[in-house]
């Protein structure tokens, strides 16, 4: 995992609460909706190069 990623943001969250568990659940879920938005772009990213490949492809005949 990358320094600048979960492990990065958890530890300090971790410190500074009163409670570590629930500073490392926070962190969990702000990485989870982070993850999405990424998958999420990916997925968009392959649905215009497919559509790109399409029109192409339609395009020459």
């Amino acid at each position: 995992m990358p320094i600048d990623g979960y492990v990065d943001e958890s530890s300090p969250a971790a410190a500074r609460a009163d409670g570590p568990t629930s500073a490392v659940a926070d962190c969990r879920a702000v990485a989870q909706p982070d993850l999405v938005q990424r998958l999420l772009g990916r997925f968009a990213v392959s649905i215009a190069e497919v559509d790109a490949a399409v029109a192409q492809a339609t395009a020459g005949r």
